[in-house]
């Protein structure tokens, strides 16, 4: 919990792992409310099966807020993640947008599934772009270190040389 709770706040790494775990979280969680499992069911169920402790150990607090009257969007803007902040929200405030508007039109599931699926896109975007930025980078320590591993082998052999 304190590992994924300290990558959620890490500066470039934090906002990816909330995609991450938003988009798998909204996707399952649709999947199971269409499947017909109560949302108190499918809160527990989806939690504990993204993936991280974070998420998991909001789902009680989550639970609780929609079985004191709250709807799914306010119980979400209400939600911090454990040990963090109270300033500092579990859900993008787009997602609890998204999902507030869902359910004035009676469409939260597909809102959800829509989510997942625009984060997921993100998320394969910025990865790329990550990619991309990085091959230059190894690619130059990769030939750093095959000059090193050059002069490391033909030092001894000019040494010997200059000896002679």
């Amino acid at each position: 919990l304190r590992l994924d709770a300290l990558i959620w706040r890490l500066p470039r790494i934090g906002p990816w792992r909330r995609m991450q775990v938003e988009s798998r979280w909204c996707g399952l969680l649709a999947q199971l409310v269409e499947a017909g499992l109560d949302w108190a069911t499918a809160l527990s169920l989806s939690g504990a099966a993204v993936g991280s402790p974070v998420m998991h150990k909001a789902m009680p607090m989550l639970r609780h807020s929609l079985s004191s009257g709250l709807t799914l969007g306010q119980a979400m803007a209400h939600c911090a993640a454990p040990g963090r902040q109270r300033s500092r929200r579990l859900f993008s405030p787009m997602l609890t947008q998204w999902v507030r508007a869902g359910e004035t039109t009676g469409t939260v599931c597909q809102v959800l599934q829509q989510w997942a699926a625009i984060q997921h896109d993100a998320l394969v975007t910025q990865s790329n772009a990550a990619l991309r930025m990085l091959e230059p980078a190894l690619m130059g320590v990769l030939g750093l270190l095959m000059g090193w591993l050059v002069l490391a082998l033909y030092l001894p052999v000019l040494q010997m040389g200059q000896m002679i």
